[in-house]
């Protein structure tokens, strides 16, 4: 007897590979559809995920509907998608009455009543939902209905809206300091949202007001956070001259696909002696490459 003979040894339990003990999950991508991607020959086409940001009366909306109906009375089967949460798109639609059945413009917005206060609003919830559900089943209906382009209109009334539900769901006032998991939650919320539409596979806009625009000095998180999101980022602004003219224009401040471009300003608009010329095309072409 050696040894080593009286000396307990160590169990060895005889298992199935780790591959079949692996449970199918619907959920989960398959290995073909992995192995797929190296089948694909698609060309590379680069979008746009832009943010338009400006004062009221600079011309946001007006720029992005503008660049879109010019695409669209080009490519004349296309569609696009605006989610007009703010209300600035529709009334521009009237100028665009040529291609207006392929622009689809929706308010998604829809109100309840609290309880707490007995007031009406919005209901951040169910518009939160509204616009992934959307979002969604544009990323699935894109080809055959051929959308290419989705907006949303109202950035900055998102946010304000969804920080008012945290303030109502933790019984608040506007002035009172908030824990941090709910600023948290907020910020999952609202990012849920912008992650959803920043994965279309089609260009996609974002209007907001002036609060998203980056300062040199110290900027809030989710400023900071939304603009890094981004490829793209217009500044909008108004300009009034001595003789009453109203100029409007277009500064780029980020472009991943042409940095060159960036700080370039082009005017896209001018109203003077009774008469509205409006030109998106110089501040969309200095984003391509």
């Amino acid at each position: 007897m050696g040894l080593l003979d009286n000396i307990p040894q160590p169990k060895i339990e005889v298992t199935q590979p780790i591959k079949e003990e692996i449970k199918k999950d619907s959920s989960l991508i398959s290995e073909n559809e992995i192995l797929s991607w190296f089948n694909q020959a698609e060309k590379f086409t680069s979008k746009k995920v832009c943010m338009i940001l400006g004062d009221d009366g600079t011309g946001k909306s007006g720029l992005a509907l503008h660049h879109i109906a010019e695409r669209l009375r080009e490519d004349k089967e296309a569609r696009a998608v605006v989610l007009d949460l703010d209300q600035g798109c529709m009334p521009l639609l009237s100028h665009h009455e040529d291609i207006s059945d392929r622009i689809i413009i929706k308010d998604p917005v829809t109100y309840s009543m609290y309880e707490t206060d007995d007031e009406v609003k919005v209901d951040i919830y169910k518009l939160m939902n509204v616009i992934k559900k959307v979002a969604v089943t544009v990323s699935k209906n894109h080809k055959k209905l051929n959308i290419k382009y989705f907006v949303l209109d109202g950035l900055s009334k998102l946010l304000e809206t969804a920080e008012s539900q945290m303030r109502i769901d933790i019984n608040k006032e506007i002035t009172d300091g908030i824990q941090t998991m709910y600023w948290k939650k907020r910020k999952e919320h609202f990012f849920g949202v912008l992650d959803v539409i920043k994965a279309l596979p089609i260009d996609t806009f974002y209007i907001g007001h002036s609060n998203f625009i980056m300062k040199d000095s110290k900027n809030a998180a989710v400023t900071t956070q939304v603009n890094a999101m981004m490829f793209q980022r217009i500044i909008c602004e108004k300009e009034i001259g001595s003789g009453g003219s109203v100029e409007l224009y277009a500064t780029i401040t980020k472009s991943k696909l042409n940095p060159l471009k960036e700080n370039d300003k082009q005017n896209f608009m001018i109203v003077k002696d009774g008469e509205v010329k409006f030109n998106s095309k110089k501040v969309f072409e200095s984003l391509e490459k």
